[in-house]
């Protein structure tokens, strides 16, 4: 399934970010991942770290991208994104006066 492989691309790129140390090889690895499911938000922030590893110009401009718009996500009460709350088998909490 999607799952399945956006994992063993996320577990990729670990390895290759942590231990090969190689960001190009982890970049390729997470944006596979994403492909499999753009809903992962370990491999959307992997990503993020990735780039900013990688510390040219255009990648820290990705990976500032990337942590704006993981900011700009609506969180529950729960700290959890609605996503992310839905991955765990729970309902996110909202306050009132937060949007759905």
């Amino acid at each position: 399934s999607g799952s399945d492989l956006a994992r063993a691309r996320y577990t990729e790129g670990q390895t290759a970010l942590y231990e090969t140390k190689d960001a190009v090889e982890a970049i390729r690895r997470y944006e596979e991942a994403l492909d499999a499911d753009p809903g992962y938000l370990h491999a959307w922030v992997a990503l993020a770290i990735a780039y900013i590893t990688d510390n040219t110009d255009d990648s820290l401009d990705q990976g500032e991208r990337i942590l704006d718009s993981l900011c700009a996500l609506p969180v529950g009460d729960d700290g959890l994104t609605a996503e992310a709350a839905s991955r765990s088998g729970r309902s996110p909490r909202r306050s009132a006066g937060r949007p759905p």
